[in-house]
């Protein structure tokens, strides 16, 4: 199954993304991500390269729960997809959400409730990719 996160809207302190499951013409939910400016975070976190990347479940011991990892990212560990609204909910990992605004995203818990499942599923039977691209910055 393929994944799409679309990256459409940046600033100094987010990523923002249009995130699609399969082929559905319509945008499942959002995602925020860290910026992608360089030196522009105080912690010195940017948001993981464009590239496709394979997704597996993961018991994160921060959020006690399975939440999709992505692997295999060059200069980065553990990127979770993990419930979360604002910038500095995530530390390298995408937050989902069902709507946006200038540097956050809401109704996440809901977002994951309706994308985990998908993937979940999914991995009974299949891999999992995710596909990443700026789509302008």
């Amino acid at each position: 199954m393929e994944i799409y996160s679309f990256r459409r809207w940046f600033t100094d302190k987010s990523t923002i993304s249009q995130f699609y499951i399969g082929q559905k013409f319509n945008p499942s939910c959002f995602v925020l991500e860290p910026t992608i400016r360089r030196d522009k975070d105080p912690r010195g976190i940017v948001a993981i390269p464009e590239g496709r990347y394979e997704i597996t479940l993961y018991d994160s011991p921060h959020f006690g729960m399975k939440v999709p990892l992505l692997g295999n990212i060059p200069g980065h560990e553990y990127v979770e997809i993990h419930p979360g609204n604002f910038p500095v909910d995530t530390h390298d990992c995408l937050l989902p959400g069902t709507t946006r605004d200038v540097d956050s995203v809401s109704n996440s818990r809901d977002a994951f409730n309706i994308i985990f499942p998908v993937i979940d599923q999914a991995l009974n039977t299949q891999k999992v990719f995710i596909n990443i691209k700026n789509m302008g910055a």
